[in-house]
């Protein structure tokens, strides 16, 4: 069952601490966010919290830069049209996740969307028609479309 999480930055000080939705956006729109298909276990909750720039690079089949043009604001979601770009791992994409600008500090933990990569017909948050990723290949992504709950309680 899809099941979209964040990071906890993400969490205190964006979906609780700001004024919500409009405020991530922003900072998901910025030239330095970065969408990522990962290969491996995703990781736990409190290693996706503690993460920091380079977070397991070596994991990263497929990047891609996120911008104001590619990235829009609806109601309770934040989407990202259309991406194709070649791979530059061979892997088997597991899980996604989107990074939202760091404001150029590497040291301090980002805010994070993480989602589970499947098959189409699958339970994924994200679904591909094939997960075997090849290194140089074009993949494409998107449109995406990820929700953002209304409210959210944090414990």
């Amino acid at each position: 069952m899809p099941n979209l999480r964040f990071s906890d930055e993400l969490v205190q000080n964006e979906l609780i601490g700001n004024t919500g939705l409009g405020s991530i956006t922003n900072g998901f729109k910025s030239n330095v966010s970065a969408f990522y298909m990962m290969q491996g276990t995703i990781p736990s909750q409190s290693q996706f919290d503690n993460a920091v720039a380079g977070f397991r690079n070596t994991d990263k089949l497929w990047t891609d830069t996120v911008t104001e043009t590619n990235t829009t604001l609806g109601s309770n979601t934040i989407s990202m049209s259309y991406r194709e770009k070649n791979a530059t791992k061979t892997g088997t994409a597991t899980w996604f996740f989107w990074e939202g600008n760091t404001s150029g500090d590497s040291s301090t933990p980002a805010s994070r969307i993480l989602g589970s990569i499947s098959i189409t017909g699958g339970s994924g948050d994200l679904t591909m028609a094939d997960v075997s990723i090849v290194d140089g290949q074009p993949y494409s992504i998107g449109p995406i479309i990820l929700t953002i709950p209304a409210s959210y309680t944090y414990t």
